[in-house]
């Protein structure tokens, strides 16, 4: 049947097919990111306390500028920059891990919401208290 349909041998038509099928599963594993070193740079000023860097490689991983979309490594270095004082950094981390949508981190959702709000974000102080059983 192979043979009639495509003039060519059984074996050689499921040789091709099989590595057809091989390399599109390899096509979807994702090779390792080259991180640009004016990227690494920001993380290492991030590292050493710098607010700016924090939310400026932030916003690189949400947006994909210079590097594939990471929301993880988003919400890493937002977070980071909540940690040090920033309001606007904990609301970037909320927003990167609700775009995640991962529910497993509802709970570091809500801290950063509350961190927000101690740092003076309105938005995040007016979310709870539009949802005050979050918060209890």
């Amino acid at each position: 049947m192979f043979q009639h349909a495509f003039g060519l041998p059984k074996t050689l038509v499921l040789a091709v097919a099989a590595c057809a099928l091989m390399s599109t599963s390899f096509s979807t594993v994702a090779a390792p990111q080259r991180i640009p070193k004016d990227v690494l740079s920001l993380e290492s000023k991030c590292n050493g306390g710098d607010v700016d860097s924090c939310l400026k490689v932030g916003y690189i991983f949400l947006k994909g500028e210079k590097v594939r979309v990471n929301l993880d490594r988003a919400a890493k270095w937002f977070t980071k920059g909540c940690d040090l004082k920033s309001g606007v950094a904990c609301e970037q981390a909320v927003g990167a891990y609700t775009k995640k949508g991962d529910k497993a981190n509802g709970p570091k959702i809500i801290e950063l919401v509350q961190k927000a709000c101690d740092l003076d974000m309105k938005g995040s102080c007016t979310f709870i208290e539009e949802n005050p059983n979050l918060f209890k």
